[in-house]
């Protein structure tokens, strides 16, 4: 070790421990601010918990607050309407959000700020509105690990209009089944993080509508009639996903419509895999040799290349807390983050490799549970993100 790498874990260890004896004293949980105080209880017994009803329980809580629910099946179509984390019992899953058969999305997230995670979110018929099982009208919010089994209208939807624009919303980890429109669909929603989540048997798995500026990456589309379409949407960074066709000859992989043809489908080195692509591989190393071509509707004019194409489907694991991508969990990752946060070093990608705490975040408090975890016993990051 030279050095000056030995000084910068010196420093890193010092200013973590520090952070730790800031963090016990204001009794901030591992979860980081801005969720102080102990967590609302919502489950079936109202002896047990705080509330039966999750709905009830956003209600009255405060401004960021932590909201967990109990294993069980909840009948309700909720409303966040506030700053809050909820989270579904993370040890005894499954925790089940079903639609009480109203014409509103199941989950609407109307505040910034939020974190939705750990549920199974289910829906058995579409009203005569267009909802969604997840629905989303503000910015910086993280919407992960959930099942959504729906026939609603779309999975996740993130929509607003030309005058307000949302940006920075991130949706991570999610299965996503039976849509009938879009499993994840973005309308004039930019700068958004869409990675590592699976979409099965929907119309389109992803409609991507004036909406720019996003990452895309680490997703599988299956037997959905079109994987991805692309309206009138730009500099967006679509690579490292999975699109697999349906056995419907009439299924695309990806589609433009005529209106824009400008975004970008590899990292100069490898794009998406395809498992339409007809080209060879001849110098066998796992990147097709001619581009994959994607089309407009009418299948004639050329939009987009992808010119890395993956000839194997791409199999991807990222390890929480590994925000060097090392591939382990030490104390490189706080000299990581540590430079990322304050001196403007690369950011973990995907941001779930600094996201220590499964906040939704990679921060600050992120760096006090990595050196806690390190150094002080304390609990481990989530092995897979």
């Amino acid at each position: 070790m030279n050095m000056k790498y030995g000084k910068k874990i010196t420093l890193a260890i010092f200013f973590s421990l520090s952070l730790i004896l800031v963090s016990n004293s204001i009794n901030a949980l591992p979860y980081g601010l801005p969720f102080p105080g102990d967590p609302i209880s919502v489950g079936p017994d109202p002896e047990q918990y705080d509330y039966t009803s999750i709905s009830e329980a956003i209600q009255n809580a405060d401004e960021d607050s932590i909201i967990e629910v109990a294993y069980g099946e909840y009948n309700d179509n909720i409303v966040i309407d506030k700053r809050l984390l909820i989270r579904g019992d993370e040890e005894n899953f499954p925790t089940i959000i079903s639609a009480t058969g109203s014409d509103e999305s199941v989950v609407q997230i109307t505040a910034d700020g939020c974190t939705f995670k750990n549920f199974i979110v289910t829906s058995e018929s579409r009203g005569p509105t267009l909802d969604a099982g997840i629905e989303i009208w503000s910015e910086d919010n993280t919407v992960s690990n959930n099942i959504i089994i729906t026939d609603s209208y779309d999975g996740i939807n993130i929509e607003t209009d030309d005058v307000n624009p949302l940006e920075n919303n991130t949706i991570v980890g999610n299965n996503i089944y039976n849509a009938g429109n879009a499993g994840i669909r973005l309308v004039y929603s930019h700068e958004n993080r869409i990675e590592n989540n699976e979409i099965f048997d929907s119309y389109y798995g992803m409609w991507i509508s004036y909406s720019d500026s996003s990452i895309i990456s680490g997703n599988t589309l299956d037997n959905n009639n079109v994987n991805i379409l692309i309206d009138g949407s730009n500099g967006n960074m679509i690579d490292h996903n999975n699109f697999i066709k349906g056995v419907d000859p009439s299924y695309k992989n990806a589609l433009y419509t005529a209106n824009n043809c400008d975004n970008i489908w590899d990292d100069g080195e490898e794009g998406n895999y395809w498992s339409d692509y007809d080209g060879s591989d001849n110098d066998e190393d796992s990147i097709g040799d001619t581009p994959y071509n994607i089309y407009d509707f009418s299948g004639t004019t050329l939009c987009d290349s992808d010119d890395f194409p993956k000839v194997d489907i791409i199999v991807t694991t990222y390890v929480a807390g590994d925000a060097d991508g090392s591939g382990g969990v030490d104390i490189d990752d706080v000299v990581f983050m540590i430079d990322y946060i304050f001196s403007g070093g690369p950011a973990p990608d995907p941001v779930c490799l600094g996201d220590a705490d499964s906040s939704g975040e990679a921060d600050i408090d992120d760096v006090v549970f990595l050196i806690n975890y390190i150094f002080s016993g304390g609990p481990a990051p989530e092995d897979i993100c």
